[in-house]
C-alpha cells in the first residue's frame, strides 16, 4: 500500500513538474524586433549652386621718360637792360621733357573716373639751395633785389595737367582697357621767382626804365639770384605723374 502511495505520488510531481516546466516555457517566449522607418542608405539630391564671377579692377599708370633733361635757359635772343642773352646761349625749346611710354592700363571692371594728368614736382635729390619743407619752394630771403611779394617762390613750374579726353585712346587688349596718351611731349615753365616769365625777361621788365646807377647797383645782386639759382637746381629732381 506504502508502494502504491509513493508510486502515485511521485507520478503527480512529474506531472505537476511538467506543468511547471511548461509554465517557464511559455513564461520565456520571446519578442520579435521590429524596424520602424524606412532604410534608404542612398539617395540622388540637389542644391543650388551660387558661383561669383570675377572682377578684374586693377588700375596702372605707366610713364617712361624719353627726353628727361631740361636747361634752365633761354629760349630767345634777348638784348636788355639788365640781361642778355647772345645767340650761342639761347637753346631751343630748354624745358621740355618727353615720354617714350604714358599709358593707363586698368580692368573692364574698373570704374574709371579720372579725368586728367597732373604732375609735380615732389622735392630736389641734388642741390644746395634753400626749400621750404624740403618742396621745390623759395625762400622769401632769396629776393636780393627787393621787387618780388609773397612769402614762397619756385624756380620752375610742372608741366601743366592734361585732359584725359582728346589727348588719348583707349583699346581693349588681353581683356584690359587701354588708354594710351597722343602727347607725349611737355614743357615745365618758369617760377613764380620770375612772375611766371623767362629770367632775361623778368629782369628787364622789372629794371625797365631804372637809372644806370640803379642798375649798376643792382647787378650784383641780379648775377648772385642766378648763380643760387644754378646750385639749387643743378642735378635731378622728382617729377610726379597721377590720375586725378
Amino acid at each position: 500500500m506504502r508502494k502504491e502511495m509513493n508510486s502515485k505520488s511521485k507520478k503527480k510531481w512529474i506531472v505537476g513538474g511538467a506543468i511547471f516546466f511548461g509554465s517557464i516555457a511559455l513564461l520565456t517566449t520571446g519578442f520579435a524586433t521590429w524596424s520602424i522607418g524606412s532604410q534608404i542608405a542612398a539617395q540622388d539630391g540637389y542644391i543650388t549652386v551660387t558661383v561669383d564671377t570675377a572682377k578684374n579692377e586693377s588700375i596702372a599708370l605707366e610713364a617712361v621718360l624719353d627726353d628727361s633733361a631740361i636747361a634752365l635757359k633761354e629760349a630767345e635772343v634777348t638784348d636788355g637792360v639788365m640781361v642778355n642773352v647772345s645767340q650761342s646761349e639761347a637753346v631751343t625749346n630748354p624745358l621740355q621733357i618727353s615720354f617714350s611710354t604714358l599709358k593707363i592700363t586698368y580692368g573692364a571692371d574698373f570704374q574709371f573716373e579720372f579725368t586728367k594728368l597732373v604732375f609735380s614736382i615732389e622735392k630736389t635729390t641734388t642741390g644746395t639751395g634753400t626749400y621750404v619743407n624740403g618742396n621745390n619752394y623759395l625762400e622769401d630771403s632769396a629776393d636780393l633785389i627787393n621787387k618780388r611779394s609773397g612769402t614762397e617762390y619756385t624756380y620752375i613750374d610742372a608741366p601743366a595737367e592734361l585732359a584725359i579726353s582728346g589727348n588719348s585712346t583707349t583699346e581693349t587688349v588681353n581683356n584690359n582697357k587701354v588708354t594710351t596718351f597722343t602727347q607725349l611731349t611737355f614743357d615745365f615753365s618758369w617760377g613764380s621767382y620770375f612772375n611766371n616769365k623767362t629770367p632775361a625777361n623778368y629782369y628787364n621788365t622789372e629794371f625797365n626804365g631804372a637809372s644806370q646807377s640803379e642798375i649798376a647797383a643792382q647787378s650784383g645782386n641780379v648775377a648772385k639770384e642766378l648763380n643760387d639759382m644754378n646750385a639749387a637746381m643743378t642735378g635731378t629732381l622728382q617729377l610726379h605723374v597721377k590720375l586725378a
